[in-house]
């Protein structure tokens, strides 16, 4: 299946070559046990790219060639906001579990939401230690959304 995946891919990146308009992106979303998510959204510019993805986590989709920056998420999860550096074609990403926080500060909430983040790292390499993911690094930089808005209202 992988096989096909990559010929898609190589297909799509030929053609959109001669344009010079699309950009093909295609990768693997797991969670944090290192179990394949179907069914992601990955959106861009508030506008929902259609994703064709299979039942083990892979995906493709062919973006604007000028897109910098994605949003990467699925019901039960929190989204992942990643900036695309210009080399980035494969996106092998780990999404964390949304979690509900009953009586406690946003302040609290995103101090351990941030504790998860940070281990983001080590869950990709462990993944590329499986044979999960392609690559023992990323080529996009990962942002933490916090909750918290530090400013106070005005």
């Amino acid at each position: 299946m992988q096989r096909h995946l990559i010929l898609i891919a190589t297909l799509l990146f030929l053609t959109s070559e001669s344009r010079g308009q699309i950009r093909v992106i295609y990768g693997k979303v797991i969670d944090k046990d290192l179990n394949p998510i179907s069914q992601v959204f990955i959106h861009y510019s508030d506008t929902t790219v259609l994703t064709k993805y299979n039942s083990n986590g892979q995906f493709i989709v062919s973006i604007p060639a000028d897109t910098k920056s994605l949003l990467i998420g699925d019901v039960g999860f929190e989204s992942a906001s990643i900036n695309l550096m210009d080399s980035c074609n494969q996106i092998d990403i780990v999404l964390l579990l949304m979690g509900t926080y009953d009586f406690t500060s946003l302040k609290k909430v995103d101090k351990l939401r941030m504790k998860q983040f940070k281990k983001l790292p080590e869950l990709h390499f462990a993944a590329y230690q499986k044979g999960i993911f392609h690559s023992d690094s990323v080529c996009y930089k990962q942002n933490f959304m916090p909750n918290y808005n530090r400013k106070k209202d005005k």
